[in-house]
């Protein structure tokens, strides 16, 4: 999958609206990776991620991130355990304005 390929990469993943992710994505979240010492050690470290009924197991580079965008609205029918995963943070659009104007010459 496109998700397996991310997680090779030195990159940021972000996912928006990925309610239908949550489940797929718990050993990657959980950091449950497969020679999880490897991964300080910048050896080979394989997370599964779940497609439907099939299960891939994935190599994660140890420089990948993910940052996960849910709508405030959003934010109370989120299960508690897969929020418990995450620094939280507010954004909203005004803070990105804001963020915009400041760095505008």
């Amino acid at each position: 999958t496109s998700l397996c390929f991310a997680l090779e990469e030195e990159t940021t993943a972000v996912f928006v609206n990925c309610k239908r992710l949550e489940g797929s994505l718990y050993d990657l979240l959980n950091q449950n990776y497969r020679g999880s010492r490897h991964l300080q050690q910048n050896k080979e470290a394989y997370a599964n991620v779940a497609v439907g009924p099939s299960v891939y197991p994935c190599k994660v580079n140890s420089l990948f991130h993910c940052v996960i965008i849910v709508a405030e609205k959003d934010v109370k029918n989120t299960p508690a355990p897969f929020l418990s995963r995450f620094a939280k943070f507010r954004f909203s659009p005004a803070d990105f304005l804001e963020w915009r104007l400041q760095t505008l010459p």
